[in-house]
């Protein structure tokens, strides 16, 4: 049995350069031992590789480079390191395809068959969807904020290490206190995540890349009370329950666990970056509750037609600086220590 056959389903992010001239895209991985497959992240075939010939490009090294074949015109780059430890294994025992393989694609199962298949599934779905609502309302805040460490601790093994050095690390804590509740917390990753996401247990990710566009901290508070209001709208551990199926929900209901594989799953779902929309209106009126002008923030996602500015607001006057230039310098500088 080849290296990859033991799975129904694996799938990372990665970086495709469709020739290369092209600066790369992110993409969905998707492999099995006889192709890898890149899609978008709303589902879209962009490439589709025969296993057998992919090339890598720079052994031993990260973040791995591979090609759909010896020219290296096309390329795909993969920061997983689980991944690319199977992938490199799989590359060197490939399995070969017959001409009678690869022009058999097989539909045979009849249309009762699959309209019954798909009636269940159907009633799966609408079974484990009120399920997991119904588990996650009674799953303490100790245990999700468990589940959320797991699911962080997956996110960055596939993009890259937790930024969490010095006193930029201090000075995230101060700001959770400040602007969110003791429910939070706030992760800077460095890598090829969205620019804000959340996770079971008040875990807020923001990306070192939106870090860096944030020229002033109030920019940087906006985003994150925006994901704050985000993870507010669903429960994420529901979500993380619906998309893990009625199987590990009942297993996690009757005896709190869940497989590190669903953590995976989850954590590539989140990484592809499709979130819920939250009016701009209402980050400004969060930012001007805490005291905090709302304009730089408006500016930054050119939303300055419809600011909500309150009584007073930004108009009444400039209000004190955030953090000191020090300090802000400090969050913004808190990856450099990774390599």
């Amino acid at each position: 049995m080849s290296v990859l056959a033991e799975f129904d389903k694996l799938e990372t992010i990665g970086i495709w350069h469709s020739t290369d001239e092209d600066p790369g895209q992110r993409v969905v991985v998707k492999l099995n031992e006889r192709y890898l497959t890149l899609f978008s992240f709303n589902g879209r075939p962009l490439a589709h590789w025969a296993m057998s010939a992919v090339q890598r490009g720079n052994p031993g090294s990260m973040p791995a480079n591979y090609s759909p074949d010896d020219q290296y015109c096309e390329s795909l780059e993969i920061s997983d390191s689980y991944v690319v430890s199977l992938l490199d294994r799989q590359l060197q025992h490939p399995v070969e395809e017959t001409d009678t393989e690869i022009a058999t694609w097989s539909w045979r199962a009849g249309t009762t068959a699959l309209i019954s298949v798909l009636v269940l599934a159907l009633a799966a779905y609408i079974v484990a969807s009120n399920l997991a609502g119904w588990t996650a309302s009674l799953t303490t805040a100790a245990k999700s904020k468990q589940l959320g460490e797991r699911a962080f601790n997956q996110v960055t093994e596939i993009v890259g290490g937790n930024c969490r050095f010095g006193l930029g690390g201090t000075l995230l804590d101060t700001i959770a206190y400040q602007f969110l509740d003791n429910r939070y917390s706030i992760r800077i990753v460095r890598g090829q995540v969205p620019d804000t996401m959340h996770l079971p247990g008040g875990i807020i990710i923001i990306s070192e890349a939106l870090l860096l566009r944030s020229d002033q901290p109030e920019v940087f508070v906006g985003h994150l009370l925006e994901e704050k209001i985000r993870s507010e709208l669903t429960d994420p551990l529901a979500m993380l329950l619906e998309l893990a199926g009625l199987q590990a929900t009942v297993n996690f209901a009757l005896r709190g666990e869940i497989d590190e594989s669903v953590l995976r799953d989850y954590a590539l779902e989140k990484l592809r970056g499709q979130r819920q929309y939250v009016n701009p209106d209402a980050v400004f009126a969060e930012l001007e509750s805490e005291g905090v002008s709302a304009l730089p923030f408006a500016q930054a996602i050119g939303w300055t037609e419809t600011l909500y500015l309150g009584d007073g607001g930004a108009q009444a006057g400039e209000p004190p600086s955030l953090l000191s230039n020090n300090d802000w310098l400090s969050i913004r500088k808190i990856c450099d220590q990774i390599g």
